[in-house]
């Protein structure tokens, strides 16, 4: 993903937080939901809304761009840039570097709060033994942490997990008992609730979107309801709302700096109003009341959700194909659908062959490449050019001309050592398979083929049968497939190579017409998916099975043949498109006979 699409997708992402938190701002007062326990939750789940949204939302392709590249490098992919008007380089790279910076500085003064929490617990000293009316307070509420006293600090302070700490002020021992237990309480009930973890996970929070004002207000509601429930809890344990309430005020004419550590605080100053009222203007909530409150403000915020991502959508990096090492592609402004990988021949890359291929690529109306010239390049590279070329379809946006021009380079540096057989242990040909190919040219490779079956197929005896096969014809060709107990020969012509003679063709002959599998897919309307073979399974063979197949012209598959594919799986992939039904094609409003390829895909569930 390149950082102008990083930076657009953060942009849509906080404009989709903008929305949602807007929304969200507005239901609890519009439905009167005044319960501190089930705003904290609202406030929680609406913030963990936001963060897993990116997750759950689908990431729509970017269209093409004008003046897009596709390139790709050494086990890269093809990619193309995104659509729209983009920031230049530089400014999209300084607009993250500055996001990126200041989420660390932000990190670092969270860091440093930890720092300071450790110097107050190591300056502070033991509180033993612990009052009596303390030491009653956690027994009642089930916890047990370390309490301390420090000269530091004006106001209590409550951390860590597995071993709470609360650190209290010199001149906690100096208060009345009522004020030490209402202090005690609301320290105690952070404990039991196990709320420093959460302050915790807020305040990266806080780090990660620092730019953002609507995750720092939806922060501070989270914390000042949080405060309000256990202020609530507080009151109910020690049944004395005055006393409670007198304690507040007293922190407050204290109280100063340390709002800034991560950590849960008996007083923030700018909450100090709010939670006296939320004391003083307690309106229990009936359990129907609530429960219809929250299904409704949950409702309306799903509905913020789905409108804020349909109003700013993320952009997931252009589709993308797999390409052989040291090859680039360049397309201009045309946008790649999909199409078969270009690969560096074998030969060329073992003889360090390389260079540019020029190619026009003739298309149609749908944008599938119709036929293909080459203009200039290395003639032990066109071939695959060609090959790949021809099984690629166009996204239509836009517009296409009648020819788009196709440049691949091809760099032996890039490359890196050969794949296949040549770096792998020789392996005994367990078969030869010949297919899509007139009888005389069959008959000829039987003859002429330097490889039989239980040959040992070294990197020298596949050389010949590359150099036998391009002897007989240049447009064969020839792949190898390894399986557990040997090696497979497959030798094919590809479909668009079988031009039958002018001379041969009678006025009367039905005609047939060559058409994408992409595109002829998509007038499949009966597919019998194809079972995997037992003993395949067994030997834990997996692959894709290439067929070329001929439809009829009611739709019905007349003749299916092996291109490539494993013989273990082409039996049953064979048997399972016999039986598919396309809807029949019409050329000039006439149903004509169809030539395509399918590919069938066989994976082992991991």
């Amino acid at each position: 993903m390149t950082d102008v699409l990083v930076l657009r997708n953060l942009a849509a992402y906080s404009l989709q937080i903008g929305v949602i938190v807007t929304a969200g701002a507005l239901l609890p007062a519009l439905v009167r939901l005044r319960a501190p326990r089930a705003r904290l939750i609202y406030w929680q789940v609406l913030l963990a809304a936001c963060l897993v949204l990116p997750v759950l939302e689908p990431w729509g392709a970017p269209p093409p761009s004008r003046g897009a590249e596709v390139t790709v490098t050494t086990g890269a992919t093809i990619a193309v840039a995104p659509h729209g008007p983009s920031l230049p380089v530089p400014a999209a790279w300084w607009a993250l570097w500055t996001l990126g910076a200041g989420a660390v500085l932000r990190a670092g003064w969270l860091g440093l709060g930890f720092w300071r929490l450790r110097r107050y617990r190591t300056n502070a000293r033991r509180l033993l033994p612990m009052p009596a009316e303390i030491a009653a307070i956690a027994h009642r509420l089930g916890v047990s942490p370390d309490v301390y006293l420090s000269g530091d600090l004006v106001g209590p302070v409550t951390f860590g997990a597995r071993r709470a700490v609360v650190i209290l002020p010199e001149h906690f021992l100096s208060l009345s008992d009522d004020s030490r237990r209402a202090i005690a309480c609301h320290e105690f009930l952070h404990i039991r609730r196990g709320d420093w973890l959460f302050t915790v996970a807020e305040e990266s929070v806080r780090c990660a979107l620092w730019f953002h004002p609507c995750v720092w207000w939806l922060l501070g509601r989270i914390q000042l309801a949080r405060e309000q429930t256990v202020d609530h809890a507080a009151v109910l344990l020690t049944a004395d709302r005055e006393r409670y309430l007198e304690t507040l005020l007293d922190a407050a004419a204290v109280s100063a700096g340390l709002d800034l550590a991560p950590a849960t605080l008996f007083l923030k100053k700018r909450h100090l109003s709010q939670r006296v009222a939320s004391l003083l203007k307690e309106t229990p909530m009936s359990k129907q009341r609530l429960v219809s409150s929250l299904v409704t403000i949950s409702g309306v915020a799903i509905l913020a959700m789905r409108l804020s991502v349909a109003l700013f959508p993320l952009q997931a990096p252009a589709q993308e194909t797999t390409q052989s090492p040291g090859v680039s592609v360049e397309l201009g402004q045309y946008h790649l659908l999909h199409g078969t990988p270009v690969q560096y021949p074998r030969a060329a890359r073992e003889h360090g062959i390389e260079g540019v291929v020029q190619v026009d690529a003739s298309v149609d109306e749908t944008g599938a490449v119709t036929d293909a010239r080459v203009l200039s390049g290395p003639p032990e590279l066109r071939k695959a050019v060609l090959e790949s070329v021809l099984d690629w379809h166009f996204s239509t946006d836009g517009g296409l001309p009648p020819a788009i021009p196709v440049t691949v380079r091809f760099s032996a540096a890039d490359a890196g050592p050969s794949p296949g057989l040549f770096n792998a242990p020789p392996a005994k040909v367990k078969q030869i398979v010949l297919s899509g190919m007139p009888g005389a040219m069959r008959e000829r490779l039987n003859t002429e083929l330097p490889v039989h079956i239980g040959d040992l197929l070294t990197p020298e005896v596949r050389a010949k049968l590359d150099a036998a096969v391009a002897n007989i014809d240049e447009h064969l060709v020839a792949n190898v497939h390894a399986t557990p107990d040997g090696a497979v020969v497959t030798i094919y012509l590809p479909e668009r190579r079988m031009a039958v003679p002018m001379a041969s063709v009678s006025p009367g002959a039905p005609l047939r017409i060559r058409v994408g599998g992409n595109v002829q897919a998509a007038n499949l309307i009966e597919k019998i998916y194809p079972v995997y073979p037992p003993e395949a399974k067994q030997a834990r063979v997996q692959g894709t099975v290439a067929l070329s197949v001929v439809i009829n012209k009611d739709g019905t598959v007349a003749n299916v043949d092996l291109i490539s594919g494993d013989p273990l799986l082409a039996p049953t992939a064979i048997d399972a498109v016999k039986q598919w039904i396309y809807r029949p094609t019409l050329l000039n409003g006439q149903p004509v006979e169809v030539s395509t390829q399918v590919n069938v895909n066989f994976t082992l569930s991991k």
